[in-house]
């Protein structure tokens, strides 16, 4: 067991480093948070170590290689959603390239920018059977804590892929549904088998050269739209109601 006193520290200071995408990118580690989560997760692949003051819960035996006591005020810095638990330290899976091919079954084209939402809506696409996750250029790093903790460990049971900018996507793909205000009606709309589905910027929505092949979700007039996270989850869901048989 390592225990770290200063924030001099090196590793610390690699710990500080990864509550932010560009340390993430860098470092090639992440933080998972949350106390059920966690517990889901010590014996993962990918841990690198687990943090915890001193009167945290006793961890088995296996797991004390792996343990880094830091103080009180060293751990409070890095628990940033204050879950007063152990946090577990990760390698970072590897997220290749996308290659444009035609879709098996749904996948989700994202610009999503903010990591909370990002990360609600890999829970949703983990729920509902996504089977590849494009993350845009325009996209939050899906291994931000925000994000983690908001898919409830989900991104490592996701297969991401990085594409390019969602200004650019139309060169790339030509087979696609997008969620659009204008688009037609979930009612009335019969999903492919296989699809491409993209969502719009939080706030900017989707460019014109993507908005030819839309749906839409019926809803109040006084609202002027819905959520990023709340759109895409009802328009899975709407897909998997239609497409998934009942029983798989």
């Amino acid at each position: 067991m390592k225990i770290i006193e200063s924030k001099s520290n090196s590793y610390f200071k690699v710990l500080q480093k990864i509550l932010k995408t560009p340390g993430v990118k860098k470092e090639k580690l992440f933080l998972m948070m949350g106390p059920k989560v966690v517990e889901e997760h010590y014996h993962h692949e990918l841990v690198k170590s687990i943090l915890v003051v001193s009167e945290m819960p006793h961890l088995e035996p296996s797991l004390k290689k792996k343990i880094v006591m830091l103080t009180p005020e060293l751990y409070e810095e890095l628990d940033i959603f204050e879950t007063r638990a152990p946090l577990i330290v990760m390698d970072l899976p590897k997220i290749p390239l996308w290659e444009p091919k035609p879709p098996k079954g749904v996948e989700l084209f994202l610009p999503v920018q903010d990591p909370a939402n990002l990360g609600a809506i890999v829970r949703s696409a983990v729920a509902f059977g996504v089977k590849k996750i494009i993350l845009l250029k325009e996209s939050a790093h899906p291994f931000h804590p925000k994000a983690v903790k908001a898919s409830s460990g989900m991104v490592l049971k996701t297969q991401f892929e990085i594409g390019p900018s969602i200004q650019e996507l139309h060169n790339h793909i030509d087979r696609y549904v997008s969620l659009d205000g204008d688009g037609v009606s979930l009612e009335k709309f019969d999903w492919p088998k296989d699809v491409s589905l993209l969502v719009g910027e939080e706030g900017l929505g989707l460019p014109k050269t993507l908005k030819h092949n839309a749906v839409s979700i019926p809803i109040n007039a006084d609202v002027e739209s819905l959520n990023v996270m709340a759109a895409t989850s009802i328009a899975l869901y709407d897909y998997s109601k239609k497409m998934i048989p009942k029983g798989n």
